[in-house]
């Protein structure tokens, strides 16, 4: 869920599917990075999905990074493929991708818009990925140096996601948050916890996370049952004057 817009599983695997045969059908390499620009929402959730089915990894482009940080990212991972949604966020990744020599692809696209009939794509098979693929690919802050790229495999993703689905238990009427910058690794467990529980995920706008009073309300309207996020903001939550009738 983002804003007024929802998106069911079945939608979700099959728009994943569908440009992870894209990908490959643009030759995407096992094992390779691909740049992933876009706001949190449902395109980021396709990107991020679409480039695991192809057999890549995906390395998170946020969009409140700067362009001279996204395009050394860019040339750090020798990414060849830029996933980038439409509207503004596609013409900043127009310019990173040129200087960086990688390919352009709408998050929306086709088999059509990739050159390769429907037909044809449709007979792509996508890849056994195994514990031991590359899932996706972080970049730490540079704080004290150059940033660094650090691969995850799918083994790696799983383990943390089995353990949290063991630890913290769902029940059946569980509803997640999603409130953190794809620039950090807490949105992988943010946005995998929740869609290997099969709960609804709701995504929240960095806008209004520095709202309080509209977070409050936004968690209180989707009856938000989980929320992961750092001391400091769930204080600062629940010492709201209208805390206990919104968050209880």
């Amino acid at each position: 869920v983002h804003g007024d817009r929802r998106i069911s599983y079945r939608a979700l695997d099959a728009r994943a599917r569908t440009l992870a045969r894209v990908l490959l059908a643009q030759g995407v390499r096992r094992g390779e990075a691909v740049g992933l620009l876009a706001d949190r929402g449902i395109e980021y959730a396709v990107g991020m999905l679409a480039c695991m089915h192809a057999g890549a990894m995906y390395l998170p482009l946020a969009a409140e990074l700067p362009d001279a940080r996204i395009a050394f990212m860019l040339r750090d991972s020798g990414a060849r493929l830029l996933l980038a949604q439409e509207g503004p966020l596609h013409q900043r990744a127009a310019h990173s991708a040129g200087g960086e020599g990688c390919r352009l692809i709408a998050l929306t696209s086709t088999a059509a818009d990739a050159g390769t009939c429907a037909d044809a794509a449709d007979a792509i098979d996508l890849p056994r990925i195994g514990v031991d693929d590359a899932s996706h690919l972080l970049f730490t802050s540079g704080s004290t140096g150059d940033p660094k790229g650090v691969v995850s495999t799918h083994g790696a993703l799983m383990n943390r996601v089995a353990w949290m689905l063991d630890t913290f238990p769902f029940a059946h009427d569980e509803v997640c948050c999603l409130i953190t910058s794809t620039a950090f690794v807490r949105a992988v467990w943010e946005i995998s916890v929740p869609l290997a529980a099969g709960c609804p995920l709701v995504v929240v706008d960095a806008e209004t996370v520095t709202d309080l009073a509209a977070f409050a309300r936004l968690l209180s309207a989707h009856r938000v049952t989980r929320i992961v996020t750092a001391p400091s903001l769930a204080r600062a939550l629940t010492e709201l004057d209208d805390a206990p009738r919104l968050l209880a």
